[in-house]
């Protein structure tokens, strides 16, 4: 009995004494990862190939993947096998207000015959929140033109695409965004196209941004005016109409000093002239009405024949 426990004892110092890197082969894991955002999560997804110190493949061994958060809190954690090539592949999602910042991936390879090989790689994750700006926020548009704007995104995420959208337009007012569809990098021109019919005043459009499972908005101001064009042929339309008035009078005014000639009736003649131009300006600017305008010419025509 105490001749078997000595050879225990000098089979277990041998085993101590051994280095155990002489039984075992290296083993050596390359890893990536790529990430993106679908809907309202962010996938990700990390790839590797697990070889020996020779470059060859080693099949079926066993990948251990852990994920901490920047807490420091583990978020995922799975059991891959490396296929014939060596390869292994593994994905996972994170929803929308998981911690931003740094996470950091831990692999762990093991098979029988090779020594464990251990690496670590990192990713940063900014979630795609976004905002939109339009520049300018109000414009000035005059009936019959147009007007364009800028629509940009700012967001941390280089890799989001919004899709853009307009709501709110008034009747006779139409837009068009090109590209309907941005980036970070890339910006929107929204034309603004106002008729000729369309009616004088302000009015509150919205610019809406749909990305990343998040909806944002951005309000735009317009301001729709008379052309100068217009105003200018209604100057000409008052003027014409004053001046169409203005010789009315005076023709009624040469009937009235004809019949009679005395310098005193010349004056009031001339002052009742005045007042039916004018009455016949503000007929035509449709100030007063045309029973008020036929009433206050009889008034001023009773007056006056009674002075005469």
């Amino acid at each position: 009995m105490d001749q078997k426990r000595a050879w225990l004892l000098v089979f277990a110092v041998f085993l101590l004494l051994t280095p155990k890197s002489a039984a075992l082969s290296g083993m050596l894991v390359s890893v990536s990862i790529d990430h993106s955002s679908a809907g309202s999560r962010e996938l990700i997804k990390v790839y590797g190939k697990v070889s020996d110190e020779s470059g060859s493949p080693i099949q079926n061994a066993l990948v251990s993947i852990q994920v901490d958060n920047p807490n420091g809190s583990t978020v995922h954690v799975a059991l891959v096998y490396s296929s014939k090539d060596g390869t292994f592949k593994d994905e996972f999602s994170l929803a929308m207000g998981s911690p931003e910042g740094t996470y950091t991936i831990y692999i762990t390879s093991s098979k029988l015959g090779y020594e464990d090989y251990r690496t670590k790689i990192s990713f940063t994750l900014l979630f795609p929140d976004f905002s939109l700006l339009v520049s300018p926020s109000s414009l000035k548009i005059e009936r019959g033109g147009s007007a364009d704007c800028a629509v940009t995104m700012i967001s941390k995420a280089s890799n989001l695409t919004v899709e853009l959208q307009v709501s709110g337009f008034p009747s006779g007012v139409e837009g068009s965004l090109n590209p309907s569809f941005i980036t970070p990098s890339r910006a929107s021109k929204l034309t603004l196209k106002v008729s000729s019919s369309a009616e004088v005043g302000s009015y509150n459009l919205t610019v809406v941004g749909v990305g990343g499972g998040i909806t944002r908005y951005a309000p735009l101001e317009i301001e729709v005016i008379e052309g100068e064009s217009f105003g200018f042929n209604v100057y000409l339309a008052s003027i014409l109409a004053a001046s169409l008035a203005a010789g009315l009078a005076a023709s009624r005014f040469r009937k009235r000093r004809i019949e009679a000639r005395e310098k005193r009736l010349d004056r009031e003649y001339l002052a009742y002239a005045r007042a039916v131009a004018k009455l016949e300006e503000l007929k035509a600017r449709g100030e007063i009405d045309e029973e008020t305008y036929n009433r206050l010419c009889k008034e001023y025509e009773e007056k006056l024949g009674k002075r005469g």
